[in-house]
């Protein structure tokens, strides 16, 4: 059996945070992803990404994913969320991030809108 413990003045702590490092707003990011990619993410095969660290990614955050194909876009969105981000530099190439992404519950188990 796992025991949850609670931590004290967690609560607290981010009440505490300065305005300007606490963002209400979530962001969404329009991303390009090639058609392997899309139907891999699109069937659960696949629940990262690697992408450039240039967009100010946070946990929480909404992945537009628009499918790219031949140099244009194609018909379908994907839309997921940011559950992990991992930056470290042990693993991660300098100016690179691995987002984890999940479905979010907004949109039930699956969600592809055609644009």
């Amino acid at each position: 059996m796992v025991r949850a413990i609670r931590l004290r003045n967690t609560r607290r702590d981010i009440r505490k945070k300065p305005e300007k490092e606490r963002r209400i707003m979530k962001k969404t990011h329009k991303l390009k992803i090639s058609e392997k990619y899309f139907n891999e993410v699109g069937l659960g095969i696949k629940n990262f990404e690697v992408r450039k660290d240039d967009r100010d990614y946070e946990v929480g955050d909404i992945l537009e994913l628009r499918l790219w194909k031949n140099g244009e876009y194609g018909d379908f969105v994907l839309i997921r969320k940011i559950s992990y981000i991992l930056r470290d530099p042990e693993y991660v190439k300098e100016g690179f991030v691995i987002l984890e992404l999940v479905t979010p519950p907004l949109y039930g188990r699956e969600f592809t809108d055609r644009i």
